[in-house]
C-alpha cells in the first residue's frame, strides 16, 4: 500500500485494481488497520451492475478494531444479493 495520511483506528479495505465495476478482480480483499483507536465500519457488497441494491440485493459484513484488546472483528454477512462469492473475501 502507497503510503497514505490516516486517521489512528483506521480500516481501510484494499482490493486488486480494476477498471470498472463489471470486473471483479480475484474477489480477495486486503484489510490495512491503522491501529491507535477504536474504529468499526460495514464494509457493502452488491453485485455491481444492476439496480437491485434499490429492492434489497445487497449484503453488509460488519468489521471493528478494538485498541484496548488489538482485536479485529469480522461479523457474520448480512444480506445476498444474486451471484454472491460465498465465504470471507479477506486475506
Amino acid at each position: 500500500m502507497d503510503a497514505a495520511l490516516v486517521r489512528a483506528g483506521s480500516i481501510v479495505p484494499t482490493g486488486p485494481a480494476v477498471q470498472n465495476t463489471g470486473e471483479r478482480g480475484d474477489g480477495s480483499l486486503t484489510l490495512h488497520v491503522f491501529t491507535g483507536a477504536d474504529d468499526a465500519f460495514s464494509l457493502y457488497e452488491d453485485d455491481g451492475v444492476s439496480r437491485q441494491y434499490l429492492h434489497g440485493a445487497y449484503a453488509r459484513v460488519p468489521i471493528a478494531w478494538n485498541e484496548a484488546t488489538r482485536t479485529l472483528t469480522i461479523g457474520a454477512r448480512q444480506g445476498h444479493y444474486p451471484g454472491m462469492a460465498h465465504g470471507a473475501p479477506f486475506m
